[in-house]
């Protein structure tokens, strides 16, 4: 399973790629997608991919992600992943889904994020620092 942190994303072929540089790649591929790319992130600190969303000029890069906020064992992540999209491929919403994965991994570190929701938060965070209303608290 390829290598993640809070940074980006080791591959398999050994290149590393930051979520920066990430983010570019998937934001073209959800407008094309119309708003509705599920990233699942299948890796060690694969969450911390939700970075990628905090913009405030682009949409963002994906309608969901979903991975694990610490590291993750490669049959925890085998398993809860097939729970996933089992779930998800019968219907079930995305809370529903993530808790069969949580259930069925035995693993309560994989996580949900959405992506126009935490671009708009992280806006309206940047808006009230920029107008000095959150300077000292967030230091």
């Amino acid at each position: 399973m390829p290598h993640g942190n809070t940074e980006g994303l080791g591959l398999t072929d050994g290149e590393f790629i930051e979520w920066k540089r990430l983010r570019a790649s998937l934001t073209v591929i959800n407008k094309v997608l119309q708003g509705e790319l599920i990233v699942c992130m299948s890796s060690c600190f694969g969450a911390a991919a939700g970075k990628m969303a905090m913009t405030e000029y682009e949409v963002a890069p994906f309608r969901a992600l979903v991975g694990n906020v610490c590291e993750a064992e490669w049959s925890d992540a085998a398993i809860g992943f097939v729970a996933f999209y089992h779930r998800l491929f019968k219907g079930a919403d995305f809370p529903t889904a993530l808790a069969a994965m949580k259930t069925a991994s035995g693993d309560d570190h994989f996580s949900i994020e959405f992506g126009e929701e935490t671009r708009e938060k992280w806006t309206f965070l940047l808006a009230k620092i920029r107008a000095g209303e959150l300077g000292e608290e967030i230091r």
